[in-house]
Formats: C-alpha cells, sequence, structure tokens
C-alpha cells in the first residue's frame, strides 16, 4: 500500500513543491507514521517475541525439529498454555488422546500400568502415541512439580507431523 501510495502522490508532490522539497515531506513521513503507531509496534514485537520463543521451544522437540520453519511457525501460533501444581494429571492411561504436549518449565513423570516409566523435562514433548495411532492414551502424565505446557490440538500436530515423512518416523 505504502509503494502505491507513493507512486501515485509522488508526481504531484514533485511538481507542487519540487524534488528536494517533495523527498523531505515523504521523508518525514515515515518516522511521524512510526511515532503514532508506536503502541501498536511494541505490542506487535512483544507477540513475535513470544512467538519466537514458542518456535524454539517446538524445534527443541526432536519429531518437530525437522518440520520446515513455516509448519513449526503455524504450530507456534495454534499453541495454548496451560501451568499444573505438582500432583496434577495431564491425562491418564486409557484417556482418549486430544493434544500433544510439551514442557516449557517444569518436570513431568510417566506412569504406565502403576510403573514409574521415565521423567519428562523442559523441551520434552509427550502424547503423541494416541494421536498418531488413534488410540487411547498408553501411559499417564502428571506434574512432578509445577508444570508449564504448551499444547497442540490432535488436528494441528497430525496435519504438520502426519505431513512430513521425516518428522512422523522419527514420530
Amino acid at each position: 500500500l505504502g509503494v502505491g501510495a507513493g507512486a501515485i502522490t509522488t508526481p504531484g508532490l514533485i511538481n507542487a513543491l519540487g524534488t528536494r522539497s517533495a523527498l523531505v515531506v515523504v521523508g518525514v513521513i515515515a518516522p511521524v507514521g512510526a511515532v503514532l503507531g508506536w503502541r501498536g509496534l511494541r505490542a506487535l514485537d512483544a507477540r513475535l517475541r513470544v512467538r519466537d520463543t514458542d518456535i524454539a521451544l517446538l524445534q527443541s522437540v526432536p519429531m518437530l525439529r525437522s518440520l520446515p520453519e513455516s509448519t513449526i511457525e503455524q504450530l507456534a501460533a495454534s499453541l495454548d498454555r496451560l501451568t499444573l501444581d505438582p500432583g496434577a494429571l495431564v491425562f491418564a492411561q486409557g484417556d482418549d488422546g486430544e493434544d500433544f504436549y510439551v514442557i516449557e518449565r517444569g518436570v513431568a513423570e510417566v506412569v504406565g500400568d502403576g510403573q514409574r516409566i521415565r521423567t519428562l523435562g523442559a523441551g520434552d514433548g509427550f502424547g503423541e502415541i494416541a494421536l498418531l495411532r488413534g488410540c487411547r492414551r498408553t501411559t499417564s502424565v502428571h506434574a512432578a512439580t509445577t508444570l508449564t505446557l504448551v499444547k497442540i490440538s490432535h488436528r494441528h500436530f497430525v496435519a504438520a507431523v502426519g505431513g512430513y515423512s521425516s518428522s512422523a518416523r522419527i514420530a
């Protein structure tokens, strides 16, 4: 829009003011626009910083790492965050699989058939088995500490991971 507006208005400005004055007027427009739009630009910048953090978190998950940048960006845009207290259940063995989770902060424990299987920490993802196989949850996961998770819906996760053979193979 700016290029189009400039192409339309510049010849008239040059005719009315001369080349030098037209350049000064046009040169003042961008800084004035930036000052007037400062609050909106700061809010946009803050959202993009959060998105960069989300992208880096998703890229730390091995099965997502091989996805194209544009796909990771789409996943980052669809994330939901949740915080759980220690001992809270993320999901139980036998539940329907609805989301894929990535730990942003904290520690989670994976339990299958009453036995602790493993401990997960920041950057670990879980919940993919039920989503990719279309089955119920094969384990339970609960927060061992205060846990901050990002979750990706079944629809977004399967479309992203299933659409690329390298990530589907890892998953």
